[in-house]
């Protein structure tokens, strides 16, 4: 399955805790390059966050953000031992003085100043975190997944018309030379000169050489044929496709460079032209 590096989602999960949310976005790069923007009661979870990224994703810039909203406060009832014992002490030297036990209220001890405080519980989110982060990546390399499958559409259409350029133009190569040779004769009648025939076909031979594409045109049919396989597989394969495209570009150049007839520069300016759009497009694959 082929990803396209540029991409966005977001997955939203809630619970007694209260609410998470997690957006992440994706474009091109030559290398995985992950910014974070996590809540600081989320920081300790940085490094599990970041290992699955890394199992999810092997390419690209990636922007992931979490933002938590808290729920229904949860709290526990704490008493202070140091005022519970000076209450306790001046219970008992009460009690010595009047010389019988007090009758006390617990409710009204309770209301004392200082003697009964809340404490916040704060939940752990770690586990929730995470859950939702893996979930949010599934989601985005479904996303990649989809734009992967378009982009592969369109670099596919782009190989078989150069395909069909450099099919088109192999039958004219073998009627070169015949062309070449016919206009030096005619040259050479209306000019009016005679000329060795051996050194003619020097010439020819030189010419042939110049002008020889076969091996460019090999080249350039043999790297179609790779990137097609290599679309029709389930790794990343970006990096190795940029490399085919230099190779593409070369041979295309080397072509133009070798024309000596107008279609055959026509055919290096076309294909120079479907080179780049499918640069363009495989820039964006994981």
């Amino acid at each position: 399955m082929i990803l396209s590096m540029t991409a966005y989602t977001y997955v939203e999960q809630q619970g007694e805790w209260g609410t998470l949310r997690c957006d992440i976005r994706s474009l091109n790069h030559r290398y995985l390059e992950v910014s974070l923007k996590l809540p600081d009661s989320m920081r300790d979870c940085e490094t599990a966050i970041r290992e699955a990224i890394k199992a999810h994703i092997h390419r690209g810039k990636l922007e992931l953000s979490l933002n938590y909203q808290p729920g229904a406060t949860v709290q526990t009832l704490n008493i202070n031992p140091v005022i519970a014992a000076e209450l306790q002490q001046a219970t008992q030297s009460l009690t010595t003085v009047f010389g019988t036990a007090l009758n006390l209220n617990p409710l009204e001890i309770l209301r004392w100043p200082g003697l009964l405080n809340t404490v916040d519980i704060t939940p752990d989110l770690s586990s929730a975190a995470l859950r939702v982060v893996t979930q949010a990546l599934a989601a985005l390399n479904e996303v990649r997944a989809r734009e992967g499958q378009s982009l592969c559409h369109f670099i596919n259409a782009r190989l078989e018309e150069l395909e069909q350029l450099i099919y088109a133009l192999q039958p004219y190569q073998s009627t070169l030379i015949a062309e070449q040779r016919q206009r030096l004769l005619d040259r050479i009648q209306e000019i009016n000169v005679s000329v060795d025939a051996a050194r003619l076909e020097q010439e020819l031979v030189i010419f042939a050489h110049k002008t020889d594409i076969a091996e460019e045109m090999s080249r350039i049919l043999i790297h179609t044929q790779e990137i097609k396989r290599l679309l029709a597989g389930s790794t990343p394969v970006g990096k190795k496709l940029d490399f085919l495209m230099q190779e593409l570009h070369r041979e295309a150049n080397t072509l133009g460079s070798k024309a000596s007839s107008l279609r055959t520069t026509h055919v290096a300016i076309d294909s120079k032209v479907l080179i780049e759009q499918i640069r363009e497009q495989i820039q964006n694959l994981e």
